[in-house]
């Protein structure tokens, strides 16, 4: 609007160019973008432990990636059943009075605490801590549902006997069949390990025995060096 003797008569009014709004727009994405792959590069990096460099005063400098017992890679997935694999079941019965053994007759592990009393198996926390060196390893467990402190226990049980960073690997499920991996080491066949997708190692049978059966079986599956 224009009026005679008005100040603002003089000002004209310019339409924001279609082109240069084109422009900001993708610049603005472009930068989202860039920064997104950033971080997600970044994120694969640390994952997979690769060594990345920065340069100060024109020298190179190596910056190494702490590496931990669990380290996230590419090594096959390997998981491990805990009652009679990994703790030794028997031990927990003994420890406990008869007339509470008598009460759960046929279905022991729905005793309150009963998991907490037991030892591990026989040379399985060697060979555990040997095979987490070697394998994208967890714990693959299932706990009764009439019994709370079950789940609790078993918890407790691997904070004691297994590496610092194992209990974040416990998996609690009574479908073992929805987990991906190339390897299941478990006693029976129920909670669907006989529809897991890789291989069951079924401890116990003429196979594999013991765990130095198991370890020696997967090192030459494996190609390991089993003194490593």
């Amino acid at each position: 609007h224009a009026c005679m003797g008005c100040k603002w008569s003089q000002v004209r009014v310019l339409p924001l160019r279609r082109k240069s709004l084109d422009d900001f727009i993708k610049a603005f994405f472009i930068s989202l973008l860039f920064q997104y792959l950033s971080g997600y590069l970044k994120d694969i990096r640390s994952s997979l432990h690769i060594p990345y460099f920065c340069s100060r005063d024109n020298k190179i400098k190596a910056k190494t990636i702490a590496k931990t017992p669990f380290a996230m890679t590419e090594k096959k997935i390997l998981y491990v059943d805990m009652d009679n694999v990994l703790v030794d079941f028997e031990s927990g019965m003994k420890r406990t009075d008869k007339g509470t053994l008598k009460e759960h007759e046929g279905h022991p592990d729905d005793i309150p605490g009963i998991f907490s009393k037991m030892d591990p198996m026989p040379g399985a926390i060697d060979g555990f801590k040997f095979l987490a060196k070697h394998f994208d390893i967890y714990i693959l467990s299932t706990a009764p549902w009439k019994n709370p402190s079950a789940w609790s226990d078993k918890l407790e049980w691997v904070k004691k006997y297994l590496p610092d960073d194992a209990y974040k690997r416990l998996i609690i499920t009574h479908y073992k069949n929805l987990n991906k991996g190339d390897y299941l080491i478990d006693d029976r066949i129920k909670h669907g390990v006989d529809k897991f997708e890789g291989k069951h190692i079924h401890f116990g049978q003429e196979e594999f025995k013991t765990w130095d059966d198991v370890v020696e079986y997967l090192c030459e599956k494996e190609n390991i060096d089993s003194g490593s």
